[in-house]
């Protein structure tokens, strides 16, 4: 091609000729296309899959189960008696402490008790039914539930109840449970965690029950008062003996914060086909706790019966010195005086199973008068755990404490070492 005098672009100059014209329209309709196709394919591309849809909520716990609270504890120990008993009885053979409770086999680990616990609180204006259930395992459970097979079948349900609180709102609610339940009287309970120390003393163990079935009102009088009425099948039995029934009361008087008294009584015909004679336990609890350090108590039993026509009675004084070290670490002293006149309430027929009253009761129906000092020093190692050294010493007026290998009682006093380990969830 011969160029004269123009730019030739592609077959394009400036002269303006149809030729040229030609072209642009061709350029000009390529890029419109070009356009338009990616514009229909923008239009016609697959859209992006939808997002997954939220997951459905949980459903809703009931509010009655939220409300339900679990818990547990487990106890061990290892005892030392000085005395070393073997007591060889019909029964067998064993290592056993004597007047003890709980704490029975002697230079030997143990585990006396464990429970699961469950229970709901009842809210006085919300919800005002609760219960509460407590299961325990052990042989602490067969001593507590004696060797009456109606008894036993009951044992490892320690405590099932349920409350009502009634008038919420008031100032002065009402609170009814109805059920099995602990023993109201004494100062000790069967938890170890909930004493200062972590053997029982005697008054725990031979002046007031562990239990009653049947039903309870309660209802405060002010800031200072609550009144506490019982109307229960009896002393230790799901299953009644007779046809009476046993009444008690429980009055708390708090005038300050440092000092508390607590009267109690009950009321009723104890034995088997006996509606007419009836046993009497009054017991009487003083707390004082001057700071956040200390902490003093005095309890007082007295009881009295007529089993087959004959007056028994018995009574006896617990005191108790603790002493918060820190917020780790505490010391207890205890010491107790009992006197069981007729040698009624220790040994007593049906306190124990065969296999532990052959060895632990071998003093029945001895009067005797018992004392005991125990030393406690609690350490928590953890939130959870509570490890208690104590040393104990027992005298009894009567023979009433194996040493060596014997058939029948033959020391009148006993010393025992004891590391205590009790571990809650």
């Amino acid at each position: 091609m011969q160029f004269t005098g123009g730019v030739s672009v592609s077959g394009i100059n400036d002269s303006g000729t149809p030729r040229s014209r030609r072209a642009l329209a061709a350029i000009g309709a390529a890029v419109v296309l070009g356009w338009t196709g990616a514009a229909v394919q923008a239009q016609t591309a697959p859209a992006p899959p939808p997002a997954p849809a939220p997951p459905a909520p949980a459903p809703a716990m009931p509010d009655w189960l939220s409300r339900i609270q679990f818990s547990g504890s487990i106890e061990t120990y290892y005892d030392f008696n000085t005395n070393s008993p073997n007591v060889v009885t019909p029964a067998g053979s064993g290592q056993l402490n004597q007047l003890q409770n709980f704490n029975f086999h002697s230079n030997q680990f143990s585990v006396p008790l464990a429970e699961l616990v469950a229970q709901e609180t009842p809210d006085p204006v919300k919800s005002p039914l609760g219960f509460k259930l407590v299961l325990a395992f052990g042989d602490a459970t067969d001593w507590i539930h004696g060797s009456a097979p109606a008894e036993q079948s009951y044992k490892n349900i320690l405590q099932a109840y349920a409350t009502y609180i009634a008038n919420g709102k008031s100032k002065a609610p009402i609170t009814v449970n109805l059920g099995k339940f602990v023993t109201y009287n004494g100062y000790e309970v069967i938890e170890s965690q909930n004493n200062f120390n972590y053997s029982h003393g005697l008054l725990f163990s031979w002046a007031i029950p562990y239990y009653h079935t049947g039903i309870s009102v309660s209802r405060p009088f002010g800031s200072k008062f609550t009144l506490t009425g019982y109307l229960v099948n009896g002393w230790n039995n799901v299953v009644d003996n007779n046809n009476g029934k046993t009444v008690g009361y429980t009055v708390n008087w708090t005038p300050s914060p440092k000092f508390s008294f607590v009267n109690q009584g009950t009321f009723g015909p104890e034995n088997a086909g006996d509606e007419h004679d009836y046993r009497e336990l009054s017991d009487n609890i003083l707390t004082y706790t001057p700071n956040s350090k200390w902490t003093w108590v005095l309890n007082y039993d007295y009881g009295h019966d007529k089993p087959g026509g004959k007056n028994v009675k018995w009574q006896g004084v617990a005191g108790y010195a603790h002493y918060m070290i820190n917020d780790k670490s505490a010391g207890t002293v205890r010491a107790e005086l009992f006197n069981d006149h007729d040698g009624f309430t220790i040994g007593a027929p049906g306190a124990g199973p065969a296999e532990l009253a052959a060895g632990t009761v071998l003093n029945s129906g001895t009067p005797q008068e018992v004392k005991e000092v125990t030393l406690t020093y609690e350490y928590r190692f953890h939130p959870r755990v509570i490890t208690r050294f104590e040393v104990r010493e027992d005298w009894s007026t009567a023979d009433a404490f194996a040493k060596g290998t014997t058939a029948t009682p033959n020391s009148k006093t006993q010393t025992q070492f004891i590391i205590g380990n009790i571990f809650t969830f």
